[in-house]
């Protein structure tokens, strides 16, 4: 096996050459007659701007192992170092439970030194969600399964309560045939789209594209399920001297919506439609049986109280204590039933407005009061007048009256419910177009929200062993029991603009994640160590309450909290804070319409404190030792910096100030991210730690992940997380402003992931899917300078055309200035 070594090189450039490349030999040393490796290439422009600028990583993306050659050039104009070691593979490629099944990734390293003078090595790791079709398809499968039982339900039903009433038959069955009808076509809709999509993907991997759904495919109908450019992005952070590793996942994708439903203008969505409930089967199953079981229950429990008082009546026993507590009976169930008559037309049916809609539903709700009102204020007076004056064939008339109340007020409640039922499935199922638009949503941002999550567990499986030792359970058990009782923190950063087509994709975007908080949760199976990819996720439930149940290697799930092994669910708190950046925002904000965007960043920062407030109380009853007082400081003084620049964004344009670049700071992104990397971590104890407490900092995973979204999730995603990536570098790692800027721009460059991102996306190049996963890789490192390197696991000169970001003159002209490439990498290909 090779050990590390430095070759230095010698390079010419030849200005008549436009694009050949330059060959360097690599050899073992520099002594006469050094063994010879191998071949790099790199293209003119690159060792200019090597030569000329000292840009480090510039020369990675061409460099390759070719057969032995001669250097072309005679003439010596200058030299490269070149560093060249055995790098072990990163601890995410190593067989990892769950992450193991993710695409092979793309990978880089840099080489850094902080202002500590420690020395850094930094992996830039992306990789595609294998997730990408396996968990819409059981969505779909889920949804189909839905509908059959709904429509069995429907046709289940006889309507013999509507016989005599104002609701007859006929009417009833009726709204019936319709409802049928229109499950049905959802339930074709949702098989054809199975099909559809199974056969697209097949024929996708069979061309050797792979199940990745890239950005010119937005408007594919067959792939409308599934999430666009959804990729789990880790930034692993070596400190070499202090033996440190440190590991900061993100999820990118485009944000949720249904690209092939043509948006027909800004009018088409409103607030009003992001306010609404999403259908949920389980209000059919749950809430229409349980009213129909309390209806039957009194009414029934009442009959037999009527047969008591009758008997007791009959044999002469009034004067004794068994019909003066049948007595006491009927008096409370009279009551209960005219309680349940009154809130059930208040809270439903009225509610509902379906009584100025159908005379018939009017006239029977009328007719139920009535009937109700009757049995609880008149039918107890008459009966108690009637036992006191001893007449019995009185008091038979009069308890026959009361039964047959009882018998009417039943069958209209009934008749009532049934038609409750049919109204509520008529009014989710009216507007088809919307809510296929939220069926498609949802499926790509719980396909995201899922390969984040799985990313976060596999850390925890990484980073703690429950068998190690005491300490290392101990804090296993705490992250399971933070899960469990505080939730999986999903912070969502938006990068759509509040104008035309986005501002819709932004409604689309907001409803979805609103309705994962209050419907999705997440739940724990148990699988072999050698499970199969369709193992790893399942989901199930209904509208209204899905479950993801993510497979846990069995001897891991062994030593999770009982309550999870025993079906247990994690709650999902999905946060979403966005901020348009480009010129179409810069035209909503000269307009004044960002009344939306204000909303979803007020109600998330009110999210952010709800959720704090859980952790903290949580946090509080924790047998943790150590003095936390700084970090709750901390999070306090970040929350108060993120309500001032939310205020300050809004009141701008309340006071008319049309400062159109400052209003675009991405600011708010920033401290939401900071917020979330400190929340999602555990707290800081004093610096007087103990060594306990240091393991505790140390050792811990994060409860939480970030999601990057914008239209594509291709170019101003892309810019967004290198600046988050460059961030935590400075802010965690310490690293120098000196090195800030320029690992910054080598993450936007040829040897940064992202790029090959855009590559991927746009089919440029050779894409080659390696299935090498030995423990080391050899590769090369082009040292521009002594500190910053990179080393790249993914060039080769062949690939023919480069990536580029597409970026428009308008769109660079209002970026914020963090957010701007070097214009070598900006191009004018189509998003």
């Amino acid at each position: 096996m090779l050990s590390a070594f430095v070759v230095t090189v010698p390079f010419q450039v030849d200005d008549s050459k436009e694009d050949s490349f330059y060959k360097f030999s690599l050899q073992t040393g520099l002594k006469e007659g050094s063994e010879v490796l191998g071949v790099a290439e790199c293209r003119k422009d690159q060792l200019l701007l090597c030569c000329e600028t000292g840009v480090p990583g510039t020369l990675t993306i061409d460099l390759r192992y070719m057969i032995s050659e001669q250097l072309l050039a005679d003439k010596k104009v200058g030299s490269i170092t070149i560093f060249m070691e055995n790098i072990p593979r990163l601890p995410r490629s190593t067989g990892l439970p769950l992450l193991r099944h993710f695409s092979p990734p793309i990978q880089q390293t840099y080489r850094l030194v902080n202002d500590q003078q420690i020395r850094l090595r930094v992996n830039e790791v992306l990789s595609e969600s294998p997730f990408i079709s396996s968990l819409p398809c059981k969505l779909l499968g889920l949804f189909i399964v839905e509908e059959r039982d709904i429509i069995q339900k429907l046709e289940s039903l006889d309507f013999a309560y509507s016989a005599n009433t104002d609701l007859n038959v006929d009417f009833m069955k009726g709204l019936q045939s319709t409802q049928i009808d229109r499950h049905r076509d959802m339930l074709e809709y949702y098989a054809d789209t199975f099909h559809e999509l199974n056969h697209k993907q097949q024929s996708k991997i069979h061309a050797g594209e792979g199940e990745f759904r890239r950005s010119p495919e937005k408007k594919d109908e067959e792939l409308q399920w599934l999430p666009l450019n959804c990729c789990v992005q880790q930034l692993q952070v070596e400190e070499i001297e202090q033996a440190k590793f440190s590991s900061y996942s993100f999820v990118t994708f485009g944000a949720p919506c249904a690209h092939s439903i043509l948006y027909r203008g800004k009018a088409e969505l409103s607030l009003g439609d992001v306010d609404q409930s999403s259908y949920c089967t389980g209000y059919l199953d749950n809430t229409i049986d349980h009213l129909k079981s309390d209806v039957e229950n009194l009414t029934q429990a009442l009959e037999r109280c009527i047969q008591g008082i009758l008997e007791e009546a009959q044999s002469g026993s009034v004067e004794n204590l068994g019909f003066k507590k049948q007595l006491s009976e009927f008096r409370f169930l009279v009551n209960e039933l005219r309680q349940f008559t009154l809130n059930f037309l208040d809270t439903t049916i009225l509610q509902e407005g379906s009584t100025s809609k159908e005379p018939a539903v009017t006239s029977i709700c009328e007719e139920v009061d009535l009937i109700t009102y009757q049995l609880n204020e008149e039918s107890f007076s008459n009966l108690m007048e009637l036992i006191d004056s001893k007449s019995p064939m009185q008091l038979d008339e009069c308890l026959a009256q009361i039964s047959s109340y009882n018998i009417n007020a039943q069958k209209r409640l009934l008749a009532l419910i049934d038609y409750h039922m049919l109204s509520v499935d008529r009014q989710h199922t009216e507007n088809t177009t919307l809510r296929r638009r939220d069926d498609i949503a949802l499926s790509q941002a719980i396909t995201a929200l899922a390969s984040g999550f799985v990313c976060m567990i596999d850390e925890c499986l990484e980073t703690l062993n429950p068998f190690k030792s005491s300490k290392h359970h101990f804090l296993w058990t705490l992250f399971w029991e933070r899960l469990e009782k505080v939730g999986f923190l999903c912070q969502f950063e938006s990068l759509l603009s509040a104008y035309g087509y986005e501002y819709n994709m932004l409604l689309d975007t907001y409803k979805t994640l609103r309705e994962i908080g209050h419907s999705v949760r997440i739940g724990l199976h148990a699988v072999p160590e050698d499970f199969k990819i369709d193992q790893a996720l399942d989901v199930f439930g209904h509208h209204g309450s899905i479950v993801i149940s993510v497979g846990i290697p069995e001897v891991y799930f062994a030593k999770i909290n009982p309550s999870l092994q025993n079906g247990g669910r994690i709650p999902v708190v999905p946060i979403v804070f966005t901020q348009g950046i480009n010129e179409q925002q810069a035209y909503a904000n000269m307009m004044g319409d960002l009344k939306f965007q204000d909303q979803i960043n007020a109600e998330s920062y009110d999210q952010y404190c709800h959720y704090l407030a859980k952790y903290q109380r949580w946090w509080q009853l924790q047998s943790v030792p150590g003095d936390y007082a700084g970090y709750w400081k901390q999070l306090d003084q970040l929350m108060d910096r993120l309500k001032a620049e939310i205020d300050h964004v809004s009141q701008s344009f309340l006071k008319g100030a049309w400062r159109i670049k400052a209003t675009l700071s991405p600011m708010i992104l920033q401290l939401a991210s900071e917020i979330t990397l400190l929340i999602g971590s555990y707290p800081q104890s004093t610096p007087t730690q103990t060594d306990d407490q240091q393991l505790l900092a140390f050792m811990l995973p994060r409860c939480s992940m970030r999601y990057i979204m914008c239209k594509s999730a291709k170019d101003r995603t892309s810019m967004a997380v290198t600046l988050e990536q460059a961030r935590i570098l400075k802010k965690m790692h310490h690293l120098s402003d000196q090195y800030y800027d320029k690992i910054l721009k080598a993450m936007r460059e040829e040897c940064g992931v992202r790029i090959a991102n855009i590559e991927r996306n746009l089919k440029l190049g050779l894409w080659e899917d390696n299935e090498d996963h030995s423990s080391t890789s050899t590769r090369l490192t082009l040292q521009a300078m002594p500190s910053l390197s990179t080393t790249s696991e993914f060039s080769d000169p062949r690939r023919g055309e480069k990536g580029k970001y597409a970026f428009n003159f308008w769109q660079l002209y209002f970026f914020p200035e963090e957010y701007r490439p070097a214009s070598r990498v900006i191009g004018n290909f189509s998003s």
